[in-house]
C-alpha cells in the first residue's frame, strides 16, 4: 500500500494511544473498544509495508494486552463488540481457548434475529475458526431497497454463509449504482458518497465477484481522503478519524488485493 503516506498513517494513530493501552478516536478523548478496533485492525493491515518494530511496539504492549483482557471479562450484550473485542484478543496473542470460551458465552446470550447479530456472529467465529451454529430466521429479510451499503453487504455475507439463494445480478446492479460522479459510494442510490460505504461496497461487490464501474473514479476518492495529520476524512477536506482511516485502509486493501494496478491508473 505504497500509493498513501503510511508514515503519517502511523503516527496519527500513535498520537491516538492512551496510556492504558487503549486507543481513542481523538487525542483529547478517552479510548473505547471500537477505536482500539480500528487501531490495530489499521495496523494489522499495513503491517508489511511498515517497520515491524513499529507495529509491535504499538500492539504488543503489557498496557493494551491488559486492557483488552481486563474488558474481556466485562459484561457485553452486542454482538459487534464482542467481536471486536475477540480480534482484538487473537490480535494480541491471548490464548486461542479463551477467546472461544469468551465467543461462545456471550454470543449463546445476545444472538437476536436480525442481520447485525448474525453478521458479526458469523465474523466472531471465523476469528476463532468454528462454526457459527445458530439456524438464521429467513423471515427477516426484505427486499435490499431498505437497506444501506452496509446492510446489503451483511445480507450477502449472512446468505452465502448459510447458502441461501442470492440473486447476484441484482445486487451488482444495486451496488454499482450506489457509485457517484466523484468517484465513491452512497448509502444507496442516488445518494451522496462517503468513505464508509466505499469500504462496504467494495467489499460486498468482491463477495460477488464483480467490480465497480469506475475503479479509478474509486481509488482516486480515497486516497484524495487522507489528510495532512495522515488520517483519514469521510470526504476530502473533511476532518481525519480513526473509524474514517480503517474504512480506508480497509477499501484500499480490497482494491489492492482484486485489481492489478493497471487497472487503477
Amino acid at each position: 500500500m505504497r500509493e498513501i503516506d503510511l508514515d503519517l498513517v502511523v503516527k496519527f494513530i500513535c498520537d491516538r494511544k492512551k496510556e492504558d493501552g487503549g486507543f481513542a478516536q481523538a487525542p483529547s478523548l478517552p479510548h473505547t473498544i471500537e477505536d482500539t478496533f480500528h487501531a490495530i485492525s489499521i495496523l494489522q493491515q499495513i503491517q508489511e509495508d511498515i517497520d515491524p518494530n513499529i507495529s509491535k511496539k504499538l500492539i504488543l504492549t503489557d498496557e493494551t494486552i491488559n486492557y483488552i483482557m481486563y474488558l474481556l471479562n466485562q459484561q457485553w450484550f452486542d454482538m459487534k463488540v464482542i467481536f471486536q473485542l475477540i480480534y482484538l484478543g487473537k490480535a494480541l496473542g491471548i490464548d486461542l481457548n479463551i477467546l472461544k470460551t469468551k465467543a461462545e458465552e456471550y454470543s449463546t446470550k445476545i444472538i437476536r434475529d436480525d442481520i447485525y447479530s448474525y453478521y458479526y456472529g458469523i465474523m466472531l467465529f471465523n476469528i476463532i475458526n468454528e462454526e457459527f451454529t445458530f439456524p438464521f430466521n429467513n423471515t427477516i429479510v426484505v427486499q435490499n431497497d431498505k437497506y444501506t451499503s452496509r446492510e446489503v453487504l451483511m445480507l450477502i455475507v449472512i446468505r452465502q454463509y448459510y447458502n441461501l439463494s442470492l440473486d447476484i445480478d441484482h445486487f451488482s446492479t444495486w451496488l454499482k449504482r450506489c457509485q457517484t460522479c466523484d468517484g465513491g459510494f452512497g448509502f444507496y442510490p442516488g445518494t451522496t458518497s462517503y468513505i464508509e460505504n466505499c469500504h462496504f461496497c467494495l467489499k460486498a461487490l468482491s463477495l460477488l465477484g464483480s467490480k465497480p464501474i469506475d475503479i479509478h473514479g474509486v481509488y482516486n476518492f480515497i486516497l484524495a481522503c487522507q489528510t495532512k495529520f495522515g488520517g483519514f476524512a469521510r470526504k476530502n477536506k473533511g476532518a481525519p478519524f480513526l473509524d474514517a482511516t480503517w474504512h480506508a485502509i480497509t477499501g484500499l486493501s480490497i482494491l489492492n488485493s482484486l485489481y492489478p494496478q493497471d487497472e487503477k491508473l
